[in-house]
């Protein structure tokens, strides 16, 4: 689906909903995803980054990646309502508060928070592995 199809869709629905964006119902449902967010990386962070093969591993910095490439979509929508759309004053003052919540905080996957989970994450964790790899096989020799 097209970015401008989802614009005029998510247009239609925000003007449709206008009662919901009055009683901040974007910022609280962000909030519980942030809530949820923490919970997950508190009780299955050490799980991913001990008990994960490359495969999995690959599979899931790639599902990470797509959810940072979202928020970045979500912000890009945003921006085009507020400048394209005619809107009323307290739907803008709403997406505008909103999006400032989305760049304020962020949704980020970590290991029981000690690093980020994503690409770079995982070309370190690659070159750690290759480098004890082969100091391990010259010490056997």
């Amino acid at each position: 689906m097209g970015t401008t199809k989802i614009r005029k869709n998510l247009s239609k629905t925000l003007i449709y909903y206008d009662n919901f964006f009055e009683n901040n119902w974007l910022n609280k449902c962000y909030l519980f995803l942030i809530e949820q967010n923490n919970y997950l990386n508190k009780v299955f962070g050490f799980r991913v980054t001990l008990t994960s093969h490359v495969i999995g591993l690959v599979t899931l910095m790639h599902r990470f990646e797509k959810t940072y490439e979202l928020n970045v979509d979500i912000l890009n929508i945003l921006d085009h309502i507020l400048i394209d759309s005619n809107i009323s004053e307290s739907m803008r003052n709403t997406l505008v508060e909103f999006r400032r919540l989305v760049l304020s905080r962020p949704i980020k996957f970590t290991a029981a928070n000690f690093y980020r989970l994503d690409y770079s994450f995982l070309i370190t964790f690659s070159s750690v592995v290759i480098t004890y790899s082969l100091i391990f096989l010259n010490d056997s020799e």
